[in-house]
């Protein structure tokens, strides 16, 4: 898979000046490991040229990124990278933005990043899913990812707020692939706490982890947004705060390949078998039943020892029988019996 048409554009935002925004302690290293998974030769492997000059990072003075700052980078800057009349930019941008977050009113399916210009009574914003938009509705990429660690608190006095765009929507921008992933649901917060002595945004973090290797790739090796979103949901779903799990947003989810020539990752099966057999079957309970080779099988004192593929739910059948036992593979080692 090519990566050098690739892009990101990463923006992180801790030091918050002006009330009621406090300063956080976990956007900006997560906007740091974001770039760092984009640059590594084994993760997107974006070229750092298509990286460094989108990098918006908050200084310590609190004096960037404004709202203007951040319009500039893309609605010019950005787009000054297609060639002269052209539209085209690259394959696929990643845009990645880690901070304060803030939800007009009626906006559901938006998610706003706080800019450190913002104040009580100028609440600036980056519109982040109406930014990903524009660039897909000009066919600026042809994919377009947006992660947004960032609190989605409805503002009830701020009225949605565009970037301005004077582009008209291109008749092929149905075609341009999308993946959105949002931090928490309309009204929520996001969170950020410390790990392994760190504080890390909980979405970034999660985030980071299935991008790295965490995730289920699919059976030809590969990693795309749909097992990425699954372990995403799953992950934070897990973590429970003010007695309610976490729950991340998808408010698009085109299929990508994120990542190709990778390790299926694979479940050991320890079954046991209560009646004599002579052979079983293995069924694959969400597509239609079909059957399925298991990997690596060996014979066992008390029945059989095999691997199938991660995350995702079987049948297995005696073939002499019809006897069944039902099981998701969803650890690394799992025990059933027959």
């Amino acid at each position: 898979m090519t990566t050098s048409e690739d892009y990101g554009v990463v923006v992180g935002i801790n030091d918050y000046k002006n009330p009621p925004y406090r300063p956080l302690s976990g956007a900006k290293r997560d906007a740091e490991d974001f770039i760092e998974w984009l640059k590594d030769p084994a993760g997107a492997n974006v070229p750092a040229e298509n990286i460094d000059p989108f990098t918006k990072l908050s200084d310590a003075n609190g004096s960037v990124p404004t709202l203007t700052h951040l319009s500039q980078l893309l609605m010019v800057e950005l787009r000054h990278r297609a060639p002269p009349g052209k539209k085209r930019i690259g394959r696929r941008l990643y845009l990645f933005l880690s901070g304060h977050g803030v939800s007009p009113k009626g906006e559901l399916d938006e998610a706003g990043l706080v800019t450190v210009d913002a104040e009580d009574s100028y609440p600036a914003y980056l519109p982040g899913k109406q930014s990903a938009d524009d660039i897909c509705f000009s066919v600026r990429f042809e994919e377009v990812l947006l992660f947004m660690d960032c609190c989605r608190v409805p503002h009830l006095l701020l009225a949605p707020f565009k970037v301005p765009n004077n582009e008209k929507p291109d008749p092929a921008a149905d075609k341009v692939r999308r993946f959105y992933a949002f931090a928490t649901g309309f009204g929520q917060l996001a969170r950020e706490t410390p790990h392994n002595g760190v504080v890390r945004g909980i979405f970034s973090r999660i985030l980071l982890d299935g991008l790295k290797g965490a995730a289920s790739t699919d059976s030809q090796g590969r990693l795309t947004t749909t097992q990425l979103g699954t372990y995403l949901k799953t992950e934070m779903n897990k973590i429970i705060i003010d007695g309610e799990p976490l729950e991340p947003k998808f408010p698009a989810t085109s299929e990508i390949v994120l990542m190709e020539g990778l390790s299926p990752k694979v479940t050991v099966v320890h079954l046991t078998f209560t009646h004599p057999t002579t052979g079983i079957e293995v069924l694959d309970g969400g597509n239609n039943f079909s059957l399925v080779q298991p990997g690596n099988v060996a014979l066992t004192a008390d029945g059989m020892r095999f691997t199938l593929p991660s995350d995702k739910g079987y049948v297995i059948r005696a073939s002499d029988s019809g006897r069944i036992a039902i099981t998701k593979t969803d650890q690394e080692e799992i025990h059933a019996s027959l």
